[in-house]
């Protein structure tokens, strides 16, 4: 199966993104910073986003961390990379 990771898919672009890719028949690996309530406020929060994708997409995974960590993203890479067909 093939794998997308996805940036920000709580957003409006990544949540589309996210679905499109699933409905391809990819796993989608997903992270989010959650920044929107800081700069935003409580009603710029799209945690709502994210647990209808949780619940809706069935090979949707989370991954939290900092996307700006270099380390932990070889690690993702590392984990994901025989993953796909």
């Amino acid at each position: 199966m093939s794998v997308a990771i996805v940036t920000g898919s709580s957003g409006l672009i990544g949540s589309e993104t996210a679905r499109f890719l699933h409905d391809k028949g990819m796993e989608v690996v997903w992270h989010r910073q959650q920044h929107e309530a800081y700069f935003f406020g409580e009603d710029g929060s799209t945690d709502w986003n994210a647990q209808l994708l949780k619940q809706t997409l069935a090979r949707y995974n989370h991954l939290d961390l900092d996307i700006r960590d270099r380390d932990a993203l070889r690690k993702v890479f590392s984990k994901y990379n025989n993953r796909s067909s």
